[in-house]
């Protein structure tokens, strides 16, 4: 329901509802990062779905049994340090009508990646939507692709993973949106999941 308008046909509004309906029977939380076709204007308007704090981290809770992981934040869930950084771009943006199937917020920007760093101390997990350029070149090679198109948030991502890559301890990095699902071990202690169309 936050990716559509509230003034739609009934049929959306209908599917909206089974949504809702869906994640309230599920026997877990939905914790999400958004990524690059979310509607903004919705998810940003902080009186529908205000922020607050939960897992010691930001989120805004959209029902019940569903939050979105506020871009930056880190949480402290079964033990294990979460760090959230959703935002990417969308390369079909051209092809979409600006404030209604695509819209200028789902770029990383600087203060929250800079965020994200100053969170990211001994994570576990770190949760986005797409990947750092470096990732993502190393996915493209390993498909004989030597055409990357880096993105801002792709660029700003890579800023995070070289810091964490400075500190030497185990962390594991999902994320969602790229050209095939694959693992790759970077380093030692660095683990790498693209988790397109996978579930775990």
């Amino acid at each position: 329901w936050v990716w559509t308008h509230s003034s739609l046909k009934k049929g959306v509004l209908d599917e909206k509802k089974r949504l809702r309906a869906f994640i309230q029977r599920l026997k877990c939380t939905v914790l999400f990062c958004d990524g690059n076709h979310e509607n903004f204007a919705r998810l940003n308007n902080y009186k529908e779905f205000p922020v607050t704090k939960r897992w010691g981290g930001k989120v805004q809770k959209l029902c019940n049994k569903c939050y979105h992981l506020v871009r930056g934040e880190s949480f402290l869930i079964d033990g294990k340090k979460f760090l959230a950084l959703g935002g990417a771009e969308s390369h079909d943006k051209f092809l979409r009508t600006p404030n209604l199937s695509w819209w200028e917020q789902e770029t990383i920007e600087d203060a929250e990646v800079e965020n994200a760093i100053k969170n990211s101390d001994n994570v576990d997990c770190i949760i986005t939507h797409c990947c750092p350029t470096s990732i993502l070149t190393d996915l493209y090679a390993a498909r004989y692709i030597d055409s990357v198109q880096p993105t801002i948030s792709t660029k700003q991502l890579e800023k995070l993973y070289k810091h964490l890559c400075t500190k030497n301890h185990k962390f594991k990095w999902f994320f969602g949106i790229t050209i095939s699902a694959r693992n790759l071990q970077r380093e030692q202690e660095i683990s790498i999941y693209c988790m397109m169309q996978f579930i775990v």
